[in-house]
């Protein structure tokens, strides 16, 4: 970066953590492009599922998410009607608490949308650091609200309704509450698809 003519990112969180380390660095915030192919609203009985995700990484926080979301379902009245679908890789020391939780080593990406838009109504995020945190916006694209924890990038990126403090259970169980309990519409906030991005980089370097 100390070298670089331009550095091209994608974040305001990203763009600050590079003028902290290289005050002087020449930064363009050019953003992530996504396809914009939003699902038809569905119609009839209401999808009562929820989709959330594992990792190894210790800051994906793969225990606190199932902590969390537990802690949930127990004070939930229909909780014997909801089914939890966690996909990825679970560390070594952690263990599913019961039969309604379902999970899935590896999932292709259209499968794993798949899943979301036919099944799920929630989708849960929680993690220590991202740089911007795709997974929370690839399900708000796919029709599926995604409640996230509060961090820098999930901040600039993710609708405030949806952002908890992973380290207060009764934060989350609110934000998960109001979610999924939601009876207005769900609508999808704007993101840039790949051309105005592709646009953006252009311009970028045009005006160095």
């Amino acid at each position: 970066m100390k070298i670089s003519d331009l550095v091209l990112t994608h974040s305001q969180f990203n763009e600050g953590r590079i003028h902290h380390y290289v005050p002087t660095a020449r930064v363009s915030r050019i953003g992530i492009g996504f396809d914009h192919a939003l699902p038809e609203p569905s119609s009839g009985e209401k999808k009562k599922d929820i989709l959330t995700f594992a990792s190894t990484y210790p800051h994906k926080c793969t225990k606190l998410t199932i902590e969390r979301i537990q802690a949930w379902l127990v004070q939930r009245e229909d909780a014997d009607d909801v089914r939890i679908h966690i996909v990825g890789t679970l560390p070594e020391d952690c263990s599913l608490p019961g039969s309604n939780w379902i999970h899935y080593e590896r999932m292709p990406y259209q499968q794993l949308m798949a899943l979301l838009r036919e099944k799920c109504s929630l989708a849960v995020y929680i993690s220590e650091y991202e740089s911007y945190g795709m997974p929370p916006v690839e399900c708000l694209l796919n029709g599926v609200p995604c409640i996230a924890s509060d961090f820098p990038s999930i901040r600039e990126n993710i609708p405030h309704q949806y952002i908890f403090d992973k380290s207060d259970e009764a934060s989350f169980i609110e934000v998960a509450n109001a979610t999924y309990d939601q009876t207005i519409p769900f609508t999808c906030p704007e993101y840039p698809d790949w051309n105005q991005v592709a646009n953006l980089c252009i311009k970028a370097m045009q005006g160095h």
